[in-house]
């Protein structure tokens, strides 16, 4: 008994702990309180929070689908999905960090510091992409005017 006490351990201790067979539907719920109903302003920050949280949830649900298939209670073998998984978590973290930005760049400080990462930029553009911006810019006063 002592060995199946351990491997039902060693089991749970590689699902991630048993508490997280759940943990993507809280943020799911929560979304429901923070939709942009009575003319939200901030839809953008909203739009790539509900992402984030949505990767979030697929993660863990992807996450406990290789757990399943590295048990052998589901078909499939568990590396792609697991892959599949660090994808979801890559969406997340690159929408958290977009909706950071996006905070950032609405603060007066935040807007000066992109002005002068734009400029310092510039500045460092080779010749020849900075040439042919101004001669796309050119065109396009051209065509439309």
């Amino acid at each position: 008994t002592r060995d199946a006490v351990r491997r039902l351990r060693d089991a749970l201790a590689d699902a991630r702990r048993a508490h997280r067979w759940l943990a993507g539907v809280g943020p799911l719920v929560a979304l429901r309180a923070s939709a942009p109903l009575h003319g939200e302003q901030d839809l953008a920050g909203w739009a790539l929070a509900v992402v984030a949280q949505v990767a979030s949830f697929w993660a863990i649900a992807t996450d406990h689908a290789r757990w399943l298939q590295q048990h052998r209670l589901v078909p499939g073998a568990p590396a792609p999905t697991g892959r599949r998984a660090h994808r979801w978590l890559a969406l997340r973290s690159a929408s958290l960090l977009a909706l950071l930005l996006l905070r950032l760049i609405r603060t007066p400080g935040g807007r000066k510091a992109r002005t002068a990462a734009v400029a310092a930029l510039r500045e460092r553009l080779p010749e020849s992409l900075r040439v042919r911006r101004q001669d796309s810019e050119e065109e396009e006063e051209a065509g439309g005017g």
